[in-house]
């Protein structure tokens, strides 16, 4: 019989420690890319929703403008006839002055829904450098000069945390401005519509209890 031939255990593969530091640094080099990539879709992100909070936030001043337009007109037109209209008892007057009281709380409403934010001037370079405020909002800059924020903005341009929390800050704000903004804008529609609907209530009801005794036309 045949000797057996031994077996051969392979030696594992031995790598060298060269190889595995180019791994790591590719390693390393892939995984930053990826942190740059995923910052980046994050502040356009940011910059994507701050657009549209500026474009809703035009939106509301539009309607708020049109509201303010169409109740003046209306406004104008009642307080011409109160005007012609001696007879404060007359059911007209009456009529007359309850819509122009809705139709004056609305303008009010409408006005607050345009009115500005009020500022804060109190931001200095100091606070810009600790992230500490919004340097992006006009209204907190005003009191610096051009030069100093223009170089504290330049020194902060390669922060990317920075230009990130200045977004959100940005964001946040509007979205508190848009909120308040709504409810004003809401409400003055509100007020209008219950102005009217209790006008045409008055005049129905005046009409089927009196008829044409209050000279209801």
């Amino acid at each position: 019989m045949k000797d057996k031939e031994p077996i051969k255990i392979e030696e594992p593969l031995q790598y060298s420690d060269s190889n595995q530091v180019i791994d790591d640094k590719k390693f390393q080099k892939q995984l930053i890319k990826k942190q740059e990539a995923n910052t980046k879709e994050f502040t356009k992100m940011l910059s994507t929703t701050s657009r549209n909070h500026y474009t809703l936030n035009q939106m509301v001043d539009r309607k708020a403008r049109i509201l303010l337009s169409m109740n003046a007109l209306i406004l104008s037109f009642i307080i011409g006839k109160i005007i012609v209209n001696n007879d404060m008892l007359d059911l007209k007057f009456i009529l007359l002055f309850v819509s122009g009281v809705a139709v004056l709380i609305s303008i009010i409403y409408a006005m607050l829904a345009m009115m500005p934010e009020k500022t804060n001037k109190n931001l200095t370079v100091e606070k810009i450098r600790d992230n500490e405020g919004n340097p992006l909002y006009y209204g907190n800059y005003i009191n610096m000069t051009a030069k100093i924020y223009e170089n504290t903005m330049m020194e902060m341009s390669d922060n990317i945390n920075f230009i990130n929390r200045s977004l959100l800050q940005d964001i946040y704000q509007l979205g508190i401005l848009l909120e308040k903004k709504r409810k004003y804008l809401r409400s003055a529609l509100y007020v209008l519509l219950i102005g009217i609907l209790i006008s045409f209530l008055m005049a129905f009801l005046f009409r089927v209890i009196y008829g044409d005794d209050l000279g209801i036309k």
